[in-house]
């Protein structure tokens, strides 16, 4: 994912503009999943939890910050940009715009059909957010219960929470594996899946 190069000391004047352009529809902004520890968070970032944790350190935490899709990248929005872009309306856009997205769910042979993959492509992560995207993955795997991997930035791996065993070690392996591999250079997110129930993330198991 690219990010907009603007900083917010030298360019405020810049971002403002971005900022009221997506506050008027010109722009999109978005939920982009991260770690509770990436380094990026500050008190100024707009953020949401997504998975609480025992503590701001607990490596469970997962958050959602809220970058605005400029042709330079995406633009990270802030408290203060909540003066231009009213909180409720941003927050809506930004699950709307990602609901509006073209599904990426597939099949996958490596667990014998019986899970859903989306790999690399826009959103991966972030589309466990996506109520349209969880519906259809109710719908694929026939099951109210899932769980749902995002170990690393740009995946999503979905299993229903009722596959046999053998279904779910290899879900859980393959987990491991992608959390594991150095030669992936997208961010952690964190070594956990969520539990997803019609729609909602009701709780997370760390692996």
């Amino acid at each position: 994912m690219k990010i907009n190069t603007l900083n917010r000391k030298e360019n405020l004047a810049e971002i403002k503009t971005i900022v009221e352009k997506a506050s008027q529809g010109e722009y999109k902004v978005y939920p982009i999943v991260k770690a509770g520890t990436w380094e990026g968070l500050d008190g100024e970032i707009l953020q949401t939890t997504a998975i609480k944790g025992d503590n701001e350190e607990d490596p469970s935490k997962i958050v959602a910050v809220y970058g605005i899709d400029t042709p330079d990248g995406f633009v990270y929005l802030t408290m203060a940009d909540l003066e231009i872009y009213d909180g409720t309306t941003l927050l809506n856009d930004a699950y709307q715009n990602l609901d509006d997205l073209e599904s990426t769910l597939e099949y996958t042979e490596a667990l014998d059909n019986k899970a859903l993959i989306s790999i690399d492509t826009y959103f991966a992560s972030e589309r466990v957010f996506s109520k349209v995207e969880m519906t259809k993955a109710h719908a694929m795997l026939d099951s109210e219960d899932l769980f749902v991997s995002t170990s690393k930035y740009g995946e999503l791996m979905i299993i229903s929470q009722h596959a046999d065993k053998e279904t779910k070690d290899k879900f859980a392996y393959l987990h491991k594996y992608n959390w594991n591999d150095d030669e992936n250079p997208n961010e952690r997110i964190a070594d956990l899946v969520y539990s997803v129930t019609n729609c909602d993330i009701v709780g997370h198991i760390p692996l």
